[in-house]
């Protein structure tokens, strides 16, 4: 992934932890209005050894009467991003890479750890744990949103009861 100085000097701001990227407004098909996909509490678990990947979790919540698919992410930090899902079959944990990821109309959906989540690939700047880094969902109908995630260390506990429905 080619980038010039500028690029890397805006990348290196937001992973150290010195900006932070909004949550944007969207709006897609009928029936959706800018407030109705949320997602929150992103966040991501990183190794710190080079060349391994960074696994990303947050919670969508479609608050609209209309169903909505994943179709991907994008990151400055890697040259690749991926649905994965954790699922048992034949007695066998697997972690299968998924194309889409399907939201249920006014519905929400976790991507937390033993589930859904996002696995970045081919990271070429390695998030510091405590900074935060952007991450831009792509949508069937509603507009890409961007996040900011913030890096936890591999062994950062992580409070899961965080998750709540918006008003």
């Amino acid at each position: 992934m080619a980038t010039s100085s500028g690029s890397r000097l805006i990348m290196a701001f937001l992973v150290l932890g010195l900006g932070t990227a909004p949550v944007l407004a969207h709006q897609g098909v009928a029936g959706y209005r800018a407030d109705q996909m949320h997602a929150v509490h992103a966040w991501a678990r990183v190794n710190q050894a080079p060349g391994r990947p960074i696994t990303v979790y947050f919670t969508l919540h479609n608050e609209s009467d209309t169903d909505d698919t994943l179709l991907g992410a994008t990151t400055p930090l890697a040259n690749r991003v991926e649905i994965h899902q954790h699922m048992m079959k034949d007695g066998v944990m697997r972690m299968p890479r998924l194309k889409t990821v399907d939201i249920a109309a006014q519905d929400m959906l976790k991507f937390e750890p033993g589930g859904y989540h996002l696995m970045l690939f081919d990271v070429t700047l390695l998030p510091k744990p405590g900074s935060h880094f952007p991450l831009t969902l792509k949508f069937q109908h509603s507009k890409p949103q961007t996040l900011s995630v913030a890096a936890l260390a591999l062994t950062a506990k992580v409070d899961m009861s965080m998750d709540h429905k918006h008003p």
